[in-house]
């Protein structure tokens, strides 16, 4: 069962992205963003902490989108 509160909360609060897109969003679009920023955030924290950490979508060569669909996961 998913959390829509939680899913709320980081999306619209954390995030700060509106309730509108939040509610026209697809599901799938919505974890994925969730899940990019906790990456975002995890590797903040770590280079903070003067840890390592391999992002799963941020690398410190860039690639150039064009598209979301190129982006893992929105296919």
């Amino acid at each position: 069962m998913i959390d829509t509160d939680m899913l709320y909360y980081i999306y619209c609060v954390k995030m700060r992205i509106s309730e509108r897109n939040f509610w026209n969003s697809p599901l799938k679009k919505v974890v994925k963003l969730i899940d990019m920023y906790q990456d975002e955030m995890r590797m903040t924290a770590c280079i903070q902490n003067d840890g390592l950490y391999n992002s799963k979508y941020f690398s410190e060569k860039p690639e150039v989108i064009h598209s979301m669909r190129e982006v893992e996961g929105f296919t």
